[in-house]
């Protein structure tokens, strides 16, 4: 079976593969797009979550290149749109965790529990991919 169509079928090992190969281009892609190194690597680690997400909706005759581009490119402008909403609020309208216990009419605590455990479940499905997204300089 060819790589893209392992991928396709949901072949961690292929993923990996390709992770590697095409990394270093997201990753300088994303940059050209978001001129900052940082949001960068957030935005590879995103891509390629993005990608292994949506393996079964690619087209193992497709070009896998154009296709994480093109996701590359969302990721690279949902983070510009963010940067550029976070820096219009006022400071005092940053999102405390009072501030969402009070607009969810939820206790603190239990906003503090729900952070912890959304973290904690994130960092799990991510360990697994074993991405490593520091390697590309």
């Amino acid at each position: 079976m060819e790589l893209l169509e392992r991928f396709a079928a949901g072949d961690l090992d292929a993923f990996e593969v390709l992770f590697r190969r095409h990394q270093k281009q997201v990753y300088a892609w994303i940059v050209r797009i978001v001129r900052d190194p940082g949001i960068a690597e957030d935005g590879t680690v995103e891509t390629f979550w993005r990608i292994y997400r949506s393996h079964a909706r690619f087209d193992p005759a497709g070009n896998f290149a154009a296709w994480s581009y093109r996701i590359a490119t969302n990721v690279a402008l949902d983070q510009l749109r963010k940067t550029r909403f976070e820096t219009e609020l006022p400071e005092d309208l940053v999102a405390t965790s009072q501030t969402i216990a009070d607009a969810a009419n939820i206790s603190v605590g239990l906003v503090k529990v729900r952070v912890f455990r959304a973290v904690r479940m994130l960092r799990k499905k991510l360990s697994g991919l074993n991405l490593n997204v520091s390697a590309k300089r």
